[in-house]
């Protein structure tokens, strides 16, 4: 029997970079025998969150956001992806409450505005990020700009390194 556990630390950098991601996607999952009910602690805490997704990259944010939205914390979260009709999650992303979906269809809309959603910082934000290498150098270029008291968690990068965190 495959025992899941929410093991992160070895595709992270250091330990608070675990520490950080397990906040996010650790916790009881009915479907998961080895998981336990329990609270996961906080350990990144911020007054608003932006998470950015691109194509299959919102399997990681999906349920960061849902535990935002448990904690009450304002969110945005901008996904992008081909078509609307290849995008996942979208039927479980629209129940989430109290945030912002931008469900932006490339073949629609074209590519993400990023300047748009992350050019003007946003002091106190915690900004996740999951998708192909270009879409996460793109999300961390804009905020590397952003004020300290910000932090952008890199979720999932397409090449390796599969998962990298940093705080610029």
């Amino acid at each position: 029997m495959a025992s899941s556990l929410d093991q992160i630390g070895p595709v992270t950098r250091t330990v608070a970079d675990a520490a950080a991601l397990q906040e996010l996607i650790g916790g009881w999952d009915p479907r998961d025998s080895t998981s336990l009910n329990e609270p996961v602690p906080a350990l990144v805490d911020a007054a608003r969150y932006m998470f950015v997704a691109g194509g299959i990259g919102i399997t990681p944010i999906l349920p960061m956001v849902r535990h935002v939205a448990r904690r009450g914390r304002p969110w945005t979260l901008i996904y992008g992806g081909r078509t609307l009709t290849s995008m996942a999650f979208i039927d479980e992303l629209r129940k989430v409450p109290a945030g912002d979906l931008r469900v932006i269809p490339e073949d629609e809309y074209g590519l993400l505005d990023l300047d748009y959603f992350l050019g003007t910082p946003c002091a106190d934000t915690a900004v996740y990020c999951c998708g192909p290498g270009r879409l996460i150098d793109a999300v961390e270029m804009r905020c590397a700009a952003w004020p300290l008291t910000c932090r952008l968690w890199v979720a999932g990068r397409w090449v390796w390194p599969w998962i990298s965190v940093c705080t610029p």
